[in-house]
């Protein structure tokens, strides 16, 4: 399984895009960047099952931190809600 985030063209090389639970989060995934295109650039995590029992087990919001084209870290708030229930149904099918 993989995570994928696409992000503005805004981005600066060499870093990672990094998806915490909050600020405080001392263990962050992250995602290494594989393309830039005219929509924006992607960054790709394999998902071990380690990560996925840890997320699952969250509904609170999580932060994606990249870092900007003049080296300001920006992060992106987004929700675990509805995380554990998507896994499932995909799982089955």
């Amino acid at each position: 399984m993989k995570l994928t985030i696409v992000a503005p063209v805004n981005v600066s090389f060499p870093s990672v895009a990094r998806l915490a639970i909050d600020e405080k989060d001392l263990q962050p995934a992250e995602l290494i960047w594989r393309r830039c295109l005219p929509g924006g650039c992607f960054a790709e995590l394999e998902i071990k099952d380690e990560l996925l029992k840890r997320w699952r087990a969250l509904v609170a919001g999580g932060l994606v931190q990249i870092v900007d084209a003049a080296g300001r870290e920006i992060a992106i708030p987004f929700s675990f809600r509805g995380f554990a229930q998507a896994l499932d149904a995909l799982l089955k099918s």
